[in-house]
């Protein structure tokens, strides 16, 4: 089977389970499948695109639990997306603990947990992607794509919340130098009356006024760069 022709899998896994989750791939790699997982996003490239991208273009989507799986905004944004799209979804357990999202708890699963059967396991998945059985993931997948859409907006927001406060903060700080330089040098010309006085005055008037202003430009810039990543 020529590798445009062959079923196209969307791998899903945190990365404490990164170990396994490479394990995995390389198993279904060797069984003829083609499988994405984030390690194929290029320096540069948008996150989030490339991963809407490669879920359209997945066949099947295979969820990784481990214990911290479900607590990733990620891993639910993805899970929704295809639930909603209707793929061949199979949850895969990386522990005996592992952390299985309610919407995935009534599908069956494979257990990778045991070193010793990984193996089986592995057939068993490329199995179900090869053969897969009628299903539907329902409205319950576009409301989990929904919710997880929101969580990631509002980390945004609390992220720019934060950057605000931190430029808030420096430049109080940025104005309290200001004033005590300004008093220094008032005292200066009260003192010598000069007019080279008065132009260490207008010299250290403009630092403050550049000081600030690269304050402002590097918090805005620093919270746009977090903000993408």
């Amino acid at each position: 089977m020529s590798g445009e022709n062959r079923p196209r899998v969307f791998l899903s896994y945190s990365s404490a389970d990164e170990g396994l989750a490479e394990q995995l791939r390389r198993g279904l790699e060797e069984r003829g499948l083609n499988v994405w997982s984030d390690v194929m996003v290029k320096p540069g490239q948008i996150w989030g695109d490339v991963i809407a991208t490669a879920l359209q273009q997945a066949d099947a989507f295979v969820f990784l639990a481990g214990s911290e799986q479900s607590q990733r905004t990620w891993a639910m944004f993805e899970l929704g997306q295809a639930l909603a799209s209707g793929k061949t979804i199979i949850p895969a357990l990386a522990t005996h603990e592992a952390d299985v999202p309610a919407v995935l708890r009534s599908f069956q699963y494979v257990d990778l947990s045991d070193p010793s059967s990984v193996g089986q396991e592995v057939d068993r998945i490329a199995e179900a992607i090869e053969h897969p059985t009628l299903h539907s993931g329902g409205g319950g997948g576009v409301r989990l794509a929904e919710e997880a859409s929101a969580a990631l907006e509002q980390e945004r927001d609390l992220h720019r919340r934060h950057v605000s406060a931190q430029l808030v903060s420096t430049i109080r700080w940025q104005v309290s130098a200001a004033v005590i330089s300004l008093s220094a040098t008032a005292s200066v010309i009260a003192l010598t009356g000069g007019r080279s006085a008065r132009d260490v005055l207008t010299a250290v008037i403009a630092g403050v006024l550049a000081l600030v202003a690269s304050a402002v430009g590097f918090y805005f810039g620093k919270g746009t760069k977090e903000e993408d990543d």
